[in-house]
């Protein structure tokens, strides 16, 4: 378990296999921050919270960091985390890797609880993509999303997803689910587009009948320009920067890259 530390500017390759909490650089954050980290590992978890970065976060901001290797795990598995808690904060991430897993399964995160006291925040997904395939790693799987598997009461906004979507039951190209059965708990998705086949719908289920959701489908030809929607400006070393560029060099299927890439 990381507490209270920074973990930044790093590149790792290999294999890990654990049981729970299973992640490339760390199992468990609380109070973190997590920069410019490529990853490059593959990832075996056989219970819970298997992510490409982490396996669990909590009050933790992820920025910049990418995933290109097979993550599968069981219950919430994520490109880039597998469960992210409690006020944290995933932003400029992205997936090239197959996620598989068997509940709350994403190409970013497996599942957005953001706490379920009164007194927790919300997380928040946003400006990220997804390139991978999001797999059933067995039959009977449920709650898989290009982006998040289970988005309880996350807000998720300006995110884009390409990668085939299979699974069971609560499919989604955006989200598996959205909010939850029993507590009234919200998420949101705003400005979430993704590309047509890689599932029938953005939101696999919304049992709370929540109308703050917001997916787009595009045809392969539009999706290059998604750009003009999902772009945004922030401020880095007092520059004010866009968010997204085009794919000049055609690296990314010339698809929006992130401004870092």
């Amino acid at each position: 378990m990381i507490e209270d530390g920074i973990v930044k500017n790093l590149g790792v390759t290999g294999k890990i296999s654990g049981g729970e909490y299973v992640g490339s650089i760390g199992a468990y954050i609380d109070n973190g921050n997590i920069q410019n980290i490529y990853s490059n590992v593959e990832i075996v978890g056989k219970t819970s919270y298997t992510g490409g970065i982490v396996g669990y976060i909590s009050n933790t901001n992820v920025q910049n960091c990418i995933n290109t290797n097979n993550v599968i795990g069981n219950h919430f598995v994520g490109g880039i985390v597998g469960t992210c808690d409690d006020k944290s904060d995933i932003k400029y991430c992205y997936n090239l890797g197959i996620i598989k897993g068997n509940q709350a399964i994403g190409g970013i995160s497996g599942h957005s609880s953001g706490g379920l006291s009164s007194v927790s925040g919300q997380d928040v997904i946003e400006f990220c993509y997804n390139l991978g395939e999001v797999n059933k790693a067995k039959s009977g799987s449920n709650n898989s999303g290009g982006i998040c598997g289970d988005l309880s009461t996350g807000k998720l906004s300006n995110v884009y997803n390409s990668g085939k979507i299979i699974g069971d039951y609560e499919v989604g190209a955006i989200a598996g689910q959205i909010g939850r059965r029993t507590s009234g708990l919200e998420g949101s998705i705003k400005s979430a587009y993704f590309l047509k086949g890689t599932s029938s719908k953005g939101v696999g289920s919304n049992p709370s009948n929540i109308s703050n959701i917001e997916t787009y489908e595009l045809l392969e030809s539009q999706m290059p320009k998604v750009i003009d929607v999902i772009q945004n400006q922030i401020e880095i070393d007092g520059e004010t920067v866009n968010v997204w560029k085009e794919d000049t060099n055609n690296i990314n299927n010339g698809y929006p890259i992130l401004f870092w890439q």
